[in-house]
């Protein structure tokens, strides 16, 4: 990550692997491409980290995998995220049952250079939380490809919480199994802290600003 989005120093930050399962409907069809879904299912894991620009506070998605290739090439032409193709699996309780307290569940990305997993025990549900958060994204934008020069930019990203969904706590255990070159191929299996967000609903794109 560029020095000039690290936190604040501290002796630890809080870093997030996060698994979702969505759906999603677009608010307003793009009539110049009618072809383009305009509904459907994804699925979607991140890798991401505290982060700050100046009093801009928000966090940065450092690695992206998504099933969709159409979820795929919006993140990356929209916003610049760095999505890439990935195969994720989910199973388990904490991914079908109603009521997830006491439910289990696994999840595991896999693309060309490893894989990253997840066994969850879920708890009980707890109050306050939201799924939103302010995504910062560094992007280099190239001007007739490379020929009328560059523009760097920053840009946040900040959901509109439509409805907050129910929130659990819970434990877990996290491994990365990559390939010894690959930046995330150093971290050793964790037991960790979870955080479950079912049910909620945003939208994403109608607050985007250029820092």
């Amino acid at each position: 990550m560029s020095p000039d989005l690290l936190p604040a120093e501290a002796d630890a930050v809080r870093a997030r692997l996060r698994f979702y399962d969505l759906s999603f409907s677009v608010l307003r069809p793009n009539e110049a491409q009618p072809l383009a879904p305009t509904e459907g299912r994804f699925r979607e894991t991140a890798v991401a980290c505290q982060a700050r620009f100046g009093a801009a506070e928000g966090e940065v998605s450092l690695f992206l995998w998504a099933d969709s290739d159409t979820y795929v090439m919006w993140a990356r032409e929209a916003f610049g995220w760095p999505v890439l193709r990935g195969r994720i699996d989910l199973a388990g309780t904490a991914w079908t049952a109603t009521e997830l307290t006491a439910s289990e569940g696994q999840a595991r990305l896999t693309d060309s250079w490893g894989s990253a997993s997840l066994e969850a025990s879920v708890g009980d549900r707890v109050e306050g939380g939201s799924p939103g958060a302010r995504w910062l994204t560094p992007r280099r934008v190239l001007n007739r490809a490379g020929l009328g020069g560059e523009v760097r930019e920053l840009m946040a990203v900040s959901p509109t919480v439509r409805a907050a969904g129910a929130r659990y706590g819970g434990a877990g255990r996290v491994s990365f199994t990559f390939d010894r070159r690959h930046p995330l191929a150093q971290f050793p299996e964790t037991e960790t802290e979870l955080e479950v967000v079912d049910g909620f609903e945003i939208v994403v794109g109608d607050e985007v600003d250029l820092l």
